[in-house]
């Protein structure tokens, strides 16, 4: 759990231990029932933190050089908007996305992801 911390904060240090591949503090920051969407299909990429842990473990694996890069960022009540670039990717170039968290009781509990085509 995230005592006290704010949405922005919450979102934050997701992307920190994302980025230093800090596989536990990232899924940390995650509910149990987590769901992550493709939006605007709906499609659910993740849902619960085991599929969580699994899809990030195995994508850390594969692209050791993998980073994100935040170019903007909103904060509206317990949501995070961040228009993301990331880059160290083995099977692709760079690429910029957009994901919606929404931090629920300290934790993220749903994120939407609308790539940029």
């Amino acid at each position: 759990m995230h005592k006290n911390k704010t949405p922005e904060e919450i979102v934050q240090q997701q992307l920190l231990c994302y980025n230093s591949q800090d596989l536990a503090g990232f899924v940390s920051t995650y509910a149990e029932d987590v769901l992550i969407m493709e939006h605007p299909s709906g499609n659910v990429l993740v849902s619960g933190k085991k599929a969580l842990t699994e899809r990030y473990a195995k994508m850390f694996q594969e692209n050791p050089n993998n980073h994100c890069v935040i170019k903007d960022r909103i904060c509206y009540s317990n949501y995070v908007i961040d228009r993301e670039e990331i880059t160290g990717r083995d099977n692709r170039g760079a690429f910029e996305a957009l994901a919606i968290y929404e931090v629920n009781d300290q934790v993220i509990s749903k994120v939407w992801f609308l790539e940029a085509k």
